[in-house]
């Protein structure tokens, strides 16, 4: 579940409670997209990103529409980090919401908060850093975006494959 989002030298040796807290911490950034789109009023889907999607898809930049979002998301986590206001990336990132930095920091919180959850035991990360759980928070958070973005025919084949 996590190429392009986690360190492949940080998942050699994962802890044995890391795997479920990447999964976990994903599906709280997916949440969170919503949510935030809901409080501000935004809606979720992005015709910017549904043109993206359907471009690369016909240029096969991707085995299929799974491949194309994966990687999609993956490429808004680096494009935020590097330069969310280029006029190119700007549309795609969109709705602003509460913006780019508290969102960063709302992953941060979000990965110390479950860090330190009461549960008996300490948790096991092995080699897995709090930054890349922190990044698999903000996967779901663009993930949840393509999701919501995704072109009809996405759909169909998404739908298909689950099934």
């Amino acid at each position: 579940m996590t190429h392009g989002v986690a360190p492949d030298e940080e998942l050699a040796a994962p802890g044995h409670d890391a795997e479920s807290l990447i999964y976990t911490v994903a599906r709280l950034g997916f949440a969170a997209r919503r949510a935030e789109c809901a409080y501000f009023g935004a809606g979720e889907a992005n015709p910017a990103l549904t043109g993206l999607l359907t471009q690369l898809h016909a240029s096969s930049a991707g085995d299929d529409w799974f491949g194309i979002v994966w990687q999609t998301a993956v490429n808004m986590i680096d494009n935020a980090d590097r330069n969310p206001w280029a006029p190119d990336v700007e549309p795609i990132l969109a709705p602003q919401g509460m913006g780019h930095d508290a969102r960063r920091r709302l992953a941060d919180l979000v990965v110390d908060s479950v860090l330190r959850s009461e549960r008996g035991r300490p948790w096991e990360l092995g080699s897995v850093s709090t930054e890349t759980l922190a990044r698999c928070w903000r996967f779901g958070y663009y993930l949840s975006a393509c999701d919501a973005s995704l072109p009809p025919e996405a759909e169909r084949e998404l739908k298909t494959t689950a099934s």
